[in-house]
């Protein structure tokens, strides 16, 4: 009993991270959308109305730029006649105006894939929580099953009297929590596969296929190989928003229409989003670790029940184990398992993000 709860436990925690596996949600549906690692990118692209407003707002911007640089030009040929002072001061107001619109568009043309880019990671990540969705509810059942298929043996047994009325309710009483689980996984499920959906700009009743990646131990342990010193100095060269307030910098140098303190205070913020990009790029790099070396503890928990459930397979064939030994061994086993693959999905997602990061955005 003790093990079963803690397999529930281990469940709880999963249910808020990720997991790996090959494939989900099986449709003959002509219509489905094949959704992958690979094809998110363009079911995005294709789909979502956030893609169409982050390129209409780079083109309204340069829009604005472009008509206040053609009345800026149209006054330049009129100004200089002027002998009333209306027309500079039209001229000077358009000035800073354009200025201000130049710098506005260079900002959104730096953020433009910075957008982009992080609209595809959230929904990658969507992506793999469902998988760590499915492994919870395939786990589940199995527990289940074992558990209904145990109470239907003990009834033959209360009837007989080799148990007591408590023990048969106290298992009752565990089939009764894992179907409430269960339950509650499946709704997870199709919440989560709703958030996807959304995250693509798909509608909810649009049918999908899920693809989902799979990797050996040796990929995942390589992609720990990374050197913290050289992605931060990519990082801090490809980072948008170290970019957007070096704009903001360039853009006050070359137009010098803004007071010292205006200046003293770019500076001051260009500098913090240096020093914020490197913080958070080292925090991601940590947790990266973090996950890695919890993963690695879980695969030696896995190993080790794997062992013991080999060894108690011979018991049983030799004659000195039980089935029901063998299957309680079998569902820690398996526990174990799902326990390892939701922690290889959790680190790959991190992962992502640092890889993100590390390209600037």
């Amino acid at each position: 009993m003790k093990r079963f709860i803690v397999i529930l436990m281990t469940l709880c925690l999963l249910g808020s991270s990720i997991c790996f596996a090959a494939g989900s949600e099986e449709t003959s549906d002509d219509t489905a959308i094949a959704v992958s690692l690979d094809t998110i990118e363009q079911v995005w692209k294709d789909h979502s109305p956030e893609y169409l407003k982050i390129n209409s707002d780079l083109d309204i911007s340069k829009t604005t730029m472009d008509d206040l640089q053609d009345s800026y030009d149209d006054l330049n040929d009129y100004v200089f006649y002027d002998t009333t002072g209306l027309l500079w001061s039209q001229h000077s107001t358009l000035r800073d105006s354009l200025a201000k619109a130049k710098c506005a568009y260079a900002t959104a043309q730096a953020q433009y894939q910075q957008k982009i880019e992080g609209k595809i990671l959230t929904a990658k990540q969507a992506l793999l929580t469902c998988r760590q969705d499915d492994l919870n509810v395939a786990l589940v059942q199995e527990q289940l099953s074992e558990k209904q298929q145990e109470l239907k043996n003990k009834a033959v047994s209360l009837q007989k009297n080799y148990i007591s009325q408590s023990t048969y309710d106290d298992l009752a009483q565990t089939v009764s929590d894992l179907e409430s689980t269960l339950d509650s996984l499946e709704t997870q499920r199709q919440t989560d596969l709703l958030t996807l959906k959304a995250d693509l700009g798909l509608d909810s009743d649009q049918a999908v296929q899920l693809t989902y990646p799979t990797f050996t131990e040796d990929e995942l342990d390589g992609y720990m190989e990374l050197n913290l010193e050289t992605d931060l100095s990519e990082m801090l060269e490809a980072s948008v928003d170290v970019q957007v307030k070096q704009i903001t910098v360039d853009s006050m140098k070359a137009n010098a229409y803004d007071t010292d303190e205006d200046m003293e205070g770019a500076r001051l913020a260009l500098d913090k989003a240096k020093t914020d990009a490197e913080t958070n790029m080292r925090l991601k790099y940590q947790s990266l670790e973090s996950l890695y070396s919890a993963l690695k503890t879980s695969r030696s928990d896995r190993d080790q029940a794997k062992t013991d459930l080999d060894s108690e397979k011979k018991k049983l064939s030799s004659g000195y184990s039980s089935s029901y030994a063998v299957s309680q061994l079998q569902l820690s086993y398996d526990a174990d398992a799902s326990t390892v693959a939701g922690k290889e999905l959790t680190f790959y997602s991190a992962y992502l993000s640092y890889l993100n990061m590390k390209a600037g955005y």
